[in-house]
């Protein structure tokens, strides 16, 4: 019971939104829109939903960048 409340805990202190991942990536430099995060993050189903609301892990977001890096985008 323990681990359902660390990951409980971890999503309510470090999830966010595709538009807040979005905001802060682009602070960084990346643009990525949260349309795309939203769109890879079912497929993969790398996200948490409540209700309507979707939230992502900065371990869930790593995991769709790396699907994306692995693909061999941008590498030379």
């Amino acid at each position: 019971m323990q681990e359902t409340g660390d990951a409980m805990s971890e999503l309510l202190a470090k999830g966010q939104t595709p538009e807040k991942w979005s905001e802060t990536l682009m602070s960084h430099g990346v643009h990525v829109s949260p349309r795309l995060i939203r769109s890879k993050a079912r497929r993969s189903g790398q996200y948490y939903k409540i209700d309507r609301l979707m939230l992502l892990t900065p371990e869930q977001l790593e995991k769709l960048l790396a699907v994306e890096g692995g693909a061999g985008h941008g590498q030379s």
